[in-house]
């Protein structure tokens, strides 16, 4: 019993090493690829960033009031005003008009 003790201490650490040597490689070979799979993403994640601020300033230059106006006279609204009413003048008014 003396003897199969280290003998079998010596199997059950040789078995536990390689044991863990195979748990490593699987660790590392997981970590290779999820690490090339990050770097995609952080690309990926860069070149949304960088749509999103030609986004955003495309989005500043439209919504300007130079932009809004030449738009707006393209589409043919007009700056001249003229007052249209559905009612008749006011009496006080047209005394105005009569002297």
């Amino acid at each position: 019993m003396t003897e199969k003790l280290p003998r079998m201490l010596t199997f059950s650490g040789i078995v536990i090493c390689l044991v863990m040597i195979v748990l490593q490689l699987f660790i590392l070979n997981y970590d290779s690829t999820s690490g090339a799979d990050f770097e995609n993403v952080y690309n990926r994640l860069k070149e949304i960033k960088t749509a999103n601020e030609l986004l955003s300033q495309q989005v500043a230059s439209s919504s300007s009031v130079t932009a809004i106006a030449v738009k707006a006279k393209e589409l043919g609204f007009d700056s001249k005003k003229s007052i249209v009413s559905l009612y008749s003048p006011q009496p006080l008014a047209a005394i105005a008009n009569t002297l």
